[in-house]
């Protein structure tokens, strides 16, 4: 237990670190990926910038679609045995049909345990419960930008 609250500040302490500049952090990242560390906050705080730049993310915009594709590239430079994506379509309670799609990655796909990490990578369209600004494109930062980055770097991690 004490290793995972070890493991655990260690990484609020690189993520909180990094938070200042998510933009300007190749450097950042260059000196991070020097220490050996696997695991590196500043890359996924860029992812989140990255993804930030798509909005608005929501289901059938632009930005959802690349968000996919960056996922789908990210995802190509680690480790990863397959990369499937799966699509449908779901009609909802009022008739609209929207393009459904799971990103799924696999590490190993032989090995019969298994572990299953997930996360969503869409955005709501609007800032509903913001009083002043209701209307206003929510960027989702952490309405699923956040989570992806950390998958993503989890998988960069699982392929040092």
């Amino acid at each position: 237990m004490k290793s995972l609250q070890i493991v655990f500040f260690v990484s609020l302490f690189v993520i909180s670190n990094t938070w200042a500049d998510p933009l300007n952090n190749e450097k950042q990242i260059q000196t991070q990926e020097t220490l050996g560390r696997a695991w590196v906050g500043s890359r996924a705080m860029h992812d989140i910038a990255v993804q930030l730049s798509f909005t608005p993310r929501s289901i059938g915009t632009a930005g959802h679609e690349n968000t996919i594709k960056f996922i789908r590239n990210q995802v190509k430079q680690t480790r990863s045995k397959a990369t499937i994506l799966q699509r449908w379509n779901y009609e909802g309670s009022d008739g609209k049909r929207n393009s459904m799609t799971n990103v799924i990655v696999r590490f190993d796909p032989d090995n019969p345990r298994r572990l299953i990490l997930g996360t969503h990578y869409d955005s709501i369209i609007r800032a509903y419960n913001d009083l002043i600004n209701p209307d206003g494109q929510m960027p989702g930062a952490n309405n699923s930008a956040s989570g992806v980055a950390l998958l993503l770097e989890t998988a960069r991690a699982l392929s040092s």
